[in-house]
């Protein structure tokens, strides 16, 4: 009785298909996945006063980066709730906050203004939230520019002055007193 390749040649092939299958199951592992940016804003509708939240995720820069408005290059322009490319964007107003990133993330929260900076009104239509970096619109490659909409309960009454309001409260008060008064001063028999 020798040995024969049956005793150990099935061994040996058994045990060189075990460490190829370990060596490609090692080697197969899955890469991991692709890493994109992004600048978001939550939420993106309401009015002067209303606290905006961005955060970046997956954003690797060494510079500052800031938060700012934007409107369409072509005035009137409307480039939907999709995300607009930034060539058509110009910026109008920042910074409205500043954040630096660690380890990829970054965070900040602000208010939107009831005007700009520069003390002209704020536009109420195609208004873009935007991250900046180096001056220019930085968005990342996972979300683009935010449409910010203004909502009617959030906004100031137009067309009147809110004097005319007043004026008009104060009349109701002075007559709903001297009315009082004189309920007051009457005799109790009297009609």
């Amino acid at each position: 009785m020798g040995i024969t390749f049956k005793h150990y040649g099935y061994g040996g092939l058994l045990l060189l298909g075990l460490m190829i299958s370990a060596l490609l199951s090692y080697t197969g592992q899955a890469a991991p996945l692709a890493t994109v940016s992004r600048c978001n804003f939550t939420p993106t509708q309401g009015g002067p006063g209303t606290l905006v939240h961005v955060q970046l995720d997956q954003w690797y820069s060494s510079s500052v980066t800031e938060v700012g408005f934007a409107v369409p290059i072509t005035p009137g322009a409307s480039l939907g709730e999709t995300f607009p490319s930034s060539r058509n964007l110009k910026l109008i107003d920042y910074p409205l906050a500043s954040m630096e990133t660690v380890d990829g993330h970054g965070e900040a929260t602000f208010r939107i203004p009831s005007k700009l900076s520069s003390g002209g009104p704020l536009p109420r239509e195609n208004l873009y939230l935007v991250c900046v970096e180096n001056d220019q619109i930085s968005m990342g490659g996972g979300a683009g520019p935010a449409l910010f909409t203004f909502t009617a309960g959030s906004l100031p009454i137009t067309g009147q002055s809110t004097w005319v309001l007043w004026v008009l409260l104060a009349v109701i008060g002075v007559a709903l007193i001297i009315g009082g008064v004189r309920l007051w001063q009457r005799p109790q028999g009297s009609p």
